[in-house]
């Protein structure tokens, strides 16, 4: 599902929790950056035929992260925060000699 997708899908589910329908006008107003038409009027029609399908899927986390990633970047945050603690060490050192 494309970010433009994701966002015409909110438009909709936001426009409806206020009792409203949503429309392509109603949709395009509600957006703040311009939103293609045909991307409208494809997910509205989707939208008008089973919004909870819709709402499900925008619930479902992306299957393109891999947790091979995850583990790269879990990696990467605990190397990093090892410099952030030697790097504090290092100023207290440094403010103390002064």
């Amino acid at each position: 599902m494309s970010v433009i997708q994701q966002k015409i899908i909110q438009a909709c589910q936001h426009i409806s929790e206020k009792g409203l329908t949503p429309s392509v006008a109603l949709i395009k107003g509600h957006s703040a950056e311009p939103l293609p038409m045909q991307a409208i009027i494809k997910v509205l029609q989707q939208w008008k035929q089973n919004p909870q399908t819709l709402l499900a899927q925008l619930a479902t986390p992306p299957a393109n992260i891999k947790p091979a990633a995850n583990d790269n970047l879990e990696l990467r945050i605990q190397q990093l925060e090892q410099q952030v603690a030697e790097l504090t060490a290092a100023i207290k050192m440094l403010q103390q000699a002064k």
